[in-house]
């Protein structure tokens, strides 16, 4: 991204936070989406340095392959979700924003992320241990996600069953055995860590100003045309595919280095991470500090969790049975997202 981009996107930014003071009117709603759309891009530095710094790490300690992806990247390039989440659940005490951006966070890491890699290159070969270890782990985030939210409500137990899971992939992950992590670097630890600790403040920062920015443009939706834009859209159309974007550029870096399995599994386990972490650590502080349950609304988002274990099996089933994935299958999957987009798109607005 150019500087010159980046340098328009900070103005516009500082524009729209000044303008958050303002009265509603249709300048400051449109200087508002624009602010949002300018954090997007301003996202894209600091989550390349975290991207970086998380991969040299991996370098250095001579993690295998399919850890770097599984833990390491997915967790670095889920950092914006994270944040995001976090300020909505947490900050904004706004579960809406948590689960909306989680839920399509991960149906686009899914079926955009493989989907488009596989347009790069036709077929992805697929390593043996991702439909036997990290498919079955995202299915078992699924459902229990699905299970924990048909009483409508999710409780501290709930979030910790969540973050339990990951503990008990990332113990399954230490088994593995696979070649050391490929992308070589010279960077000192210092400067590794520098642009990690850098990247992460500027994530959390950045994030909460997109939250903060999209709650104020539904207030002033209201106030302006007396028509309350939901939350699930706004996660669906800005949060989640923005927070993603930096998924989608490790993998295809992964995916022309011949790493395949690693940007696949990338895919998988950031979305295992998303389901687990994302949701569960910033309900979890909310539920212990505030002592509540949160309200799940199961007619906003429940078409989401149901679209989300449909594109799974897809997947899977595209995954397991072939162990690549084929050009025609990333298309499947990339038109199954925009069709799922586009019935939220009606659920919420009819």
């Amino acid at each position: 991204m150019s500087k010159n981009i980046s340098l328009v996107s900070l103005v516009f930014l500082i524009v729209g936070w000044i303008s958050l003071g303002q009265s509603p009117s249709l300048l400051t709603l449109v200087l508002c989406l624009l602010a949002m759309i300018s954090v997007l891009f301003l996202l894209y530095y600091p989550s390349i340095w975290t991207e970086e710094a998380f991969a040299s790490i991996s370098y250095k300690l001579k993690i295998s392959s399919l850890i770097a992806g599984g833990v390491f990247l997915a967790a670095s390039s889920s950092t914006p979700e994270f944040f995001t989440s976090f300020s909505g659940v947490v900050l904004h005490k706004v579960f809406a924003v948590g689960i909306g951006t989680v839920l399509w966070s991960a149906l686009f890491n899914l079926c955009v992320i493989i989907g488009v890699c596989s347009l790069y290159k036709s077929p992805l070969t697929v390593n043996p241990r991702i439909y036997k270890r990290d498919m079955p782990f995202y299915g078992i985030a699924i459902l229990t996600l699905i299970l924990l939210s048909l009483d409508k409500t999710f409780t501290k137990i709930d979030f910790l069953i969540l973050v339990s899971i990951y503990v008990i992939y990332i113990i399954f992950l230490s088994f593995d055995k696979s070649e050391p992590y490929k992308d070589e670097t010279h960077d000192s630890w210092s400067l590794i860590l520098g642009k990690m600790f850098a990247g992460i403040i500027l994530i959390g920062v950045l994030s909460h100003l997109l939250v903060t920015l999209g709650l104020r443009m539904i207030v002033l939706s209201e106030s302006l045309f007396d028509y309350i834009f939901p939350v699930t859209l706004l996660a669906a159309l800005i949060f989640a595919p923005g927070t993603s974007i930096s998924d989608l550029l490790m993998s295809i870096s992964a995916t022309k280095r011949g790493e395949d399995s690693v940007a696949i599994v990338n895919g998988v386990a950031s979305n295992t991470f998303d389901l687990t972490i994302c949701l569960g650590v910033p309900g979890l502080a909310y539920t212990m500090v505030t002592n509540e349950s949160v309200s799940f609304n199961i007619v906003e988002s429940g078409p989401i969790l149901g679209a989300l274990l449909i594109g799974y099996i897809v997947a899977f089933v595209f995954i397991y049975t072939q162990k690549k994935i084929f050009k025609w299958e990333g298309w499947i999957l990339l038109i199954y997202f925009l069709i799922a987009l586009l019935m939220q798109i009606g659920i919420v607005i009819f």
